[in-house]
């Protein structure tokens, strides 16, 4: 039987075209005819109707080096579509925003995530950060719910960078994540409509977490507080 090895991957050496090897090795020591392909190599243009081929007897790169091995083979092993589709899986997948936000929330608790600046007043802890951020941030200023701000910092959730901002109520901790959103998208979560604004809920590892968004900025609470205390907080 022929084998045809299709190697999709530029990298002539590189991990798919081993891979490939490998695998027509495999072919080969069971007695079999293998052959192997590079699609970079080939000027793959699919028929134009041209009618060349009747006039010259020449067939293209697409018939004469690629359909013609193709058809003839028993079976066919093609590495580097795998690796597309895996990339445009990714591309697409919903960005982990609330399981991050809490992992950031617990960093901070157990006191791994110290203060860039330390202050109460969120117009100065709002210029610290828009000097360091090239997105749009705004400070809430909670402090007629009782609510006080500790400070804040530039953290990383996954690989958006994001602004951090520590509060305390009663004892509660509340961390918030403001990061630019565009292009991302969210996992599913509960939807609810407070003061014209559209909030996502979950609830991960014991913390509640409400997250919206305004002009692509996106904005989380985390904290263990009551979901619907959280929720009012945020939304003000």
């Amino acid at each position: 039987m022929r084998v045809l090895g299709v190697v999709g991957s530029p990298r002539k050496g590189g991990n798919t075209d081993i891979l490939v090897d490998k695998v027509l090795l495999g072919a080969q020591e069971k007695g079999n005819t293998t052959n192997k392909i590079f699609l970079n190599d080939l000027n793959i243009k699919p028929c134009q109707a041209c009618m060349s081929c009747k006039k010259t007897g020449r067939r293209s790169q697409f018939v004469g080096f690629f359909l013609k091995p193709v058809f003839a083979a028993g079976a066919i092993v093609f590495l580097g579509l795998i690796l597309i589709s895996s990339f445009f899986i990714s591309i697409h997948r919903p960005f982990p925003v609330f399981s991050e936000s809490v992992k950031g929330h617990i960093k901070f608790l157990q006191g791994n995530l110290p203060a860039g600046i330390t202050a109460h007043k969120p117009k100065e802890v709002g210029e610290w950060l828009r000097a360091k951020l090239d997105f749009k941030i705004m400070v809430p200023d909670l402090s007629s719910q009782g609510v006080n701000l500790s400070g804040a910092r530039i953290y990383s959730l996954k690989d958006r960078q994001a602004a951090y901002l520590g509060y305390e109520k009663n004892g509660h901790a509340i961390s918030v994540f403001m990061f630019d959103a565009q292009g991302l998208k969210f996992p599913k979560a509960k939807k609810v409509a407070v003061n014209n604004k559209i909030f996502y809920l979950t609830k991960e590892r014991g913390y509640n977490s409400a997250l919206w968004l305004e002009q692509e900025i996106a904005c989380v609470f985390v904290s263990d507080l009551a979901e619907a205390e959280l929720l009012y907080l945020a939304s003000l």
